[in-house]
């Protein structure tokens, strides 16, 4: 059995692991049930993919985000490791094979949401199934202290109970002490058993700044900051609106959020990941599985929901050890604002009852039907129907869902697949009694491996390239495939979903545990008196942050905006400046032209005050031409 220094490096390619990332393998080695906390960054996926790969057994994932099971799933499988996951937008026969494969070997890692946990189908088959590790992803929305609360995630000490002997590797970015205790009494841990990693970060300067005029602020951060970065935005619309400045003014800026469909999102992350776009500004969609060490900003355009979501999104910058900054803008009237939103964010019980009647009537939902089903709504065009604002209607949705009635997923994206319904022999005879259809069929087979065990991703557009054939060619080719009996043809589908967890019930019979609402209010309120306290911190700036997760710093980070008295050095960055001259001057020489060109996010005075300096210590050595080489 290969140990499990030997799978990091054959499936990830890393000569050794870090932080604590080593502790906690080892522990989950020896099955000890376990809570892993660390910062974004820290490579929590790693702590239970690596275990799992060592032992024999599938390792059963839950997490409550489908965009994140999705990115972790691709993962897998781009490192040739056998991963699904399961979700409402499958249908019954995706969902029948999946199952089965985790059960006869052609699964390794099976992604699950905690609401999958409760059905009767699932629960059969996980008895079956040869479990190693149950892992579940963001363990803090097992705690109804946790800022992202989901009730189906109790359901897990249920099914504890069917196999008690597998251990749990519970996994999250941030949680408080009251969390963390939460988490391991709901997941009925044998012994309390908890591994912190490190949450602050050296490298990572944070900072707070007050502007009236935020875009034009952001727009001279972003001129002035090298490398790439990420704006987070509160909305859709704020990205574009922030997105469409921010390339006015000759910056490469492009908007992302979760109605984007899935050959926008892919664009947009391969380019950014490249380099080709410098900046994405988003909302918390964009995050989730995003494997890019060298970010070297993240902004803040809003402010952030919760001490939690900040930490996270803001440790997305200087991954690679590099001097980074996390800065987050704000006015007094975005203070205004959210304390105004506060007020509304909770609409009344009978409200959400209404907005829960009215919903089923649109869906044309019986009583006692619906459980388990899902439909794809538009948010906007619902809201307009009865007559509500989208905000108080996503609230109602929202509280319903932490009541366990229903669940939300924005801007599900889901792509095409396959499944060939016949067997081979099937097929073969199939190609032989109608000869034109062989060479697509066989295209088929060569292009997609597994056809004939699961559903297959395809692309359509691939197909068409690959066969000289239109996008519609190849989806009609499909459908007639699927309708003769040839193959399952499930089409790419982008739209909001709502999953029904409770059968629908006469709307007056709704009830709001405390634990759903009034306790949740009180929690946000909470955490958003954290964040004022961050953004009027009088004192170090991590220190004030950290404090609230109950880490203690004995000294003062040194390095955020008020350890450096409030002289956060964003005008120029000279350190990194210095490191991309050196860069761009490795191997060649050039003029100051050609320098600025080089360094097209830099200001043209400040490169050549540092050029000047570099000179002066003999770093740089000028030629007669008028360039400039790197001193040997």
């Amino acid at each position: 059995m290969a140990s499990a220094k030997e799978i990091l490096q054959e499936y990830w390619g890393y000569p050794d692991f870090r932080g604590k990332q080593a502790e906690i393998i080892s522990e989950a080695l020896e099955d000890k049930d376990l809570l892993a906390i660390l910062p974004t960054g820290g490579g929590k996926s790693l702590c239970f993919q690596v275990p799992a790969m060592v032992k024999e057994g599938i390792c059963l994932v839950v997490s409550p985000l489908l965009a994140l099971m999705k990115d972790q799933v691709d993962h897998l499988k781009e490192r040739g490791i056998k991963a699904s996951m399961i979700s409402s937008a499958h249908t019954p026969r995706e969902i029948d094979i999946l199952l089965d494969n985790a059960i006869y070997g052609g699964t390794k890692f099976l992604y699950v949401s905690p609401e999958r946990l409760s059905n009767d189908l699932f629960l059969t088959r996980f008895e079956k199934m040869n479990v190693n590790f149950i892992a579940i992803d963001e363990a803090h929305c097992i705690s109804q202290w946790g800022h992202e609360f989901r009730p189906a995630y109790r359901l897990i000490a249920d099914i504890r109970k069917v196999k008690p002997q597998v251990p749990v590797l519970a996994l999250t970015a941030s949680a408080t002490r009251e969390v963390e205790e939460d988490i391991m009494t709901q997941l009925n841990f044998k012994t309390p058993n908890v591994l912190r990693g490190e949450m602050n970060r050296s490298n990572l300067s944070l900072a707070v700044v007050s502007a009236e005029n935020k875009l034009q602020k952001l727009l001279q951060s972003c001129e002035r900051l090298g490398g790439s970065g990420v704006i987070y935005a509160s909305t859709r619309r704020r990205t574009k609106q922030v997105a469409e400045f921010l390339r006015s003014h000759g910056q490469s800026a492009y908007f992302y959020h979760a109605g984007l469909s899935i050959e926008q999102k892919d664009q947009l992350q391969d380019e950014w990941k490249k380099g080709k776009i410098r900046i994405i500004v988003a909302t918390n969609a964009f995050g989730m599985g995003i494997d890019k060490s060298d970010v070297r900003f993240v902004l803040h355009a809003d402010i952030p929901e919760t001490p939690e979501a900040y930490l996270q999104e803001a440790g997305r910058a200087g991954r690679d050890g590099e001097q980074s900054w996390a800065v987050l803008f704000y006015s007094e009237q975005d203070i205004v604002n959210k304390e105004k939103e506060l007020d509304i964010r909770f609409p009344e019980d009978d409200e959400i009852r209404e907005i829960y009647r009215r919903l089923c009537s649109h869906l044309q939902l019986a009583h006692g039907s619906g459980f388990e089903s899902s439909h794809s709504i538009s948010l906007l065009d619902f809201s307009k129907h009865i007559d509500k604002s989208p905000r108080t209607v996503m609230n109602a949705f929202h509280i319903l869902s932490l009541a366990g009635y229903l669940q939300l997923s924005e801007g599900l994206q889901m792509p095409s697949r396959i499944h060939f319904s016949m067997n081979k022999q099937e097929l073969y005879n199939f190609q032989v009694k109608y000869p034109t259809w062989d060479p697509f069929i066989q295209l088929l087979v060569r292009t997609y491996g597994g056809v004939f065990d699961t559903y297959v991703r395809i692309q359509e557009g691939k197909l068409a390239d690959l066969t000289g054939w239109t996008y519609r060619d190849i989806q009609d080719k499909l459908e007639q495939l699927s309708g003769m009996g040839v193959l399952h043809y499930a089409k790419k589908s982008s739209s909001d979903m709502i999953t029904f967890l409770a059968a629908v019930q006469d709307a007056q019979y709704i009830t709001f545990p405390k634990a759903a609402k009034e306790e949740r209010e009180n929690r946000v309120r909470l955490r958003w008196e954290a964040i004022k306290d961050y953004i009027y911190s009088s004192g170090c700036r991590e220190a004030a942050l950290l404090q609230y997760f109950g880490v203690e710093q004995a000294d003062d980070c040194t390095h955020c905006d008020w350890c450096r008295k409030n002289q956060l050095d964003l005008d120029h960055s000279l350190e990194q400046i210095q490191k991309d001259i050196f860069r761009v001057l490795e191997g060649v020489d050039m003029n100051l032209d050609e320098l600025i060109a080089a360094l097209p996010h830099r200001e043209e005075l400040v490169v050549g005050q540092v050029l000047r300096t570099l000179m002066d210590e003999d770093l740089v050595r000028p030629l007669d031409d008028d360039r400039f080489c790197l001193r040997s």
